[in-house]
């Protein structure tokens, strides 16, 4: 094993020693929510949402490390962007944003309002994609919360 590190370029290797640490991390914290409980999808429990997060981390973690071993990176620096104090600044505004405009108008229109800006900022999509993006997200990660998760947000004035 440590043979096949060694022949890695140093970027690749990185890569995978990070996959491995959070593959470690991630399957220490699945256990661990695990053991608090999960309760049912009716009844949910404190360690149900950890759990599934949990997953999904070992899952990523699986796939950087799979990545590290199969992806062939180009060599120099990585340049870091002009403007990324702008985007910094203006993710924190639209985090308050939702913050003052969730009880206002509830937990779908805000989080697909968040989804479009967050879209935006991270991506350099047209606006129809990112409008649809945005929403998508905004909508299922609301419907997971209130609907299976139980998690009791704002519905604004519209009652959704």
């Amino acid at each position: 094993m440590l043979g096949v590190l060694q022949r890695l370029p140093a970027k690749n290797r990185g890569r995978l020693i990070i996959a491995g640490i959070g593959l470690l991390v991630a399957v220490d914290y699945t256990v661990a929510s695990y053991k608090i409980g999960l309760g049912t999808l009716a009844n949910t429990k404190a360690g149900m949402f950890p759990f599934f997060a949990g997953l999904v981390w070992i899952v990523i973690s699986i796939l950087t490390g799979v990545e590290a071993l199969n992806h062939k990176y180009a060599d120099g620096s990585i340049a870091t962007p002009r403007d990324r104090l702008r985007v910094v600044l203006l993710f924190a505004l639209a985090v308050v944003a939702m913050t003052v405009l969730l009880a206002f108008l509830g937990q779908y229109i805000t989080a697909s309002l968040f989804g479009v800006v967050t879209v935006r900022l991270l991506g350099e999509k047209s606006w129809i994609k990112t409008f649809v993006y945005g929403v998508g997200i905004g909508v299922v990660l609301s419907y997971l919360f209130m609907g299976p998760l139980g998690v009791i947000l704002p519905t604004g004035p519209f009652g959704w």
